[in-house]
């Protein structure tokens, strides 16, 4: 089927949240205004992304786990540290790769799951027994916050992803493969934010292209202006996601101090070659709930 076919827009779908719902839509509005919910979502995606490599689930399992747990908590406040039956963030973000793994066939079973889990979180010299007293306490907050995640999300599974569409704009505008890399690679970043509940799967691969193209504009052969209009894609909306995805790394320069003069620039509508950049797997984070 081509991908023009599988384009959804807003109303065709309930897959997207209304934007007043989403808290860092209105805070990012300001430039000088961060996401509180930041380490929230920092430390599940590493999660996830990290125990879906012990895995070895691929990259879609992955973005349907972020767009679970996004749903989620775009309706139910963030545990501080833990909800009303118990469960954490961790709890959350592990049981959204095990729901997702069901959803695209790629099921792994949960004692595998939590001991990988049990893995990242506490080390390698924490002795975890999935038969154990521990080990079934641990298997019922999973299974909880997976019953959760279904009922809040209306047990509603058409996951459409952006990565297809990326590839695919990215040979039309015949960008140069390291632009197409980097896109790649804002997109995976992406899903630290909630853009994913906001925007069609088009849009958001359009707004990767189009940050990748500004960070990479001076280092590159020939000049690509990309619009949304030749995509069948709102170039407003596009804007705003990548305007989103740009902030994301800002936050990077805030929380972690490294530098990120390329996501400034955006900010400030100035193209700039990339510069400092670190990929997402290189923070260091304290993943435990404590």
């Amino acid at each position: 089927m081509a991908l023009e076919q599988i384009c959804v827009s807003r109303q065709q779908s309930r897959y997207f949240v209304l934007k007043d719902y989403v808290d860092d839509s209105r805070s990012i509005r300001s430039k000088t205004t961060l996401d509180p919910h930041w380490p929230h979502r920092l430390k599940a995606s590493a999660l996830m992304t990290r125990l879906a490599a012990k895995l070895g689930l691929p990259y879609y399992t992955v973005a349907t786990a972020h767009q679970i747990f996004h749903r989620y908590f775009t309706y139910t406040p963030y545990p501080e540290p833990l909800d009303e039956n118990g469960l954490s963030v961790t709890d959350f973000a592990v049981a959204s790769l095990f729901l997702a793994g069901k959803i695209d066939e790629t099921i792994k079973k949960i004692k595998e799951v939590m001991t990988y889990a049990q893995l990242i979180l506490h080390g390698m010299y924490h002795t975890f027994n999935s038969d154990s007293q521990e080990g079934e306490d641990y298997k019922k907050k999973i299974l909880s916050a997976e019953l959760l995640l279904l009922e809040t999300t209306g047990f509603y599974f058409q996951f459409i992803h952006p990565h297809p569409f990326l590839i695919k704009f990215a040979k039309k505008l015949k960008l140069e493969k390291f632009v197409a890399a980097r896109a790649w690679l804002v997109l995976q970043d992406s899903y630290q934010t909630t853009v994913c509940t906001q925007y069609t799967p088009q849009t958001i691969a359009l707004a990767a292209l189009m940050l990748a193209n500004r960070y990479c504009s001076n280092a590159t052969k020939t000049k690509v202006h990309i619009t949304g209009e030749e995509f069948s894609c709102n170039s407003t909306d596009a804007f705003g996601a990548a305007e989103q995805m740009n902030h994301l790394y800002l936050q990077l320069v805030h929380d972690t101090g490294h530098k990120f003069e390329f996501a400034q620039e955006f900010a400030n509508n100035k193209p700039t070659p990339i510069e400092n950049t670190m990929e997402t797997n290189d923070v260091n984070m304290d993943l435990s709930d404590g």
